[in-house]
């Protein structure tokens, strides 16, 4: 069996975030607002083995809140939230591209062997995440980057 496919250092990826959901967004002083670690990180009770996400090179904002329509719920309940890969594996995890028909992008943050997933390291990594503005969300184009 192939290992899967790691998503290059220099790309973003994308995580939705729900805007419903108590303690998920967190509004900082200058303004802006970043996911929280409780929004970002994998959800242990559904036994998921790591964090979709999508990549920005292939899935648009637009397109990965469009795919909760798929799930019966409101893309209006939600919001995106950007991330840097190299960030990601600062922490010593991974990202993995792991494509579906419904989102060529789709990828996921995984722990390694050498760092499992740990509260501490999410809220290190939510801290580096920033909640795209409603402009960047209209903007923003599958391959287009972003400040970081």
């Amino acid at each position: 069996m192939n290992a899967p496919e790691q998503v290059p250092l220099d790309e973003i990826i994308l995580k939705r975030i729900s805007k419903i959901q108590p303690n998920c967004i967190l509004a900082m002083p200058d303004g802006s607002e970043r996911a929280t670690s409780f929004a970002i990180k994998n959800r242990e009770h559904l036994n998921e083995e790591g964090s979709s996400c999508s990549r920005l090179l292939t899935t648009s904002p637009q397109q990965l809140l469009a795919l909760v329509r798929n799930q019966g719920l409101e893309p209006g309940d939600f919001t995106v939230c950007r991330i840097r890969v190299a960030d990601v594996v600062t922490l010593g995890w991974q990202v993995v591209a792991c494509p579906t028909d419904e989102d060529p992008g789709h990828c996921e943050i995984r722990a390694t062997a050498d760092q499992p997933f740990r509260d501490k390291l999410w809220s290190r990594l939510a801290r580096k995440c920033r909640i795209l503005t409603f402009e960047e969300i209209d903007a923003l184009t599958p391959g287009d980057t972003l400040p970081t």
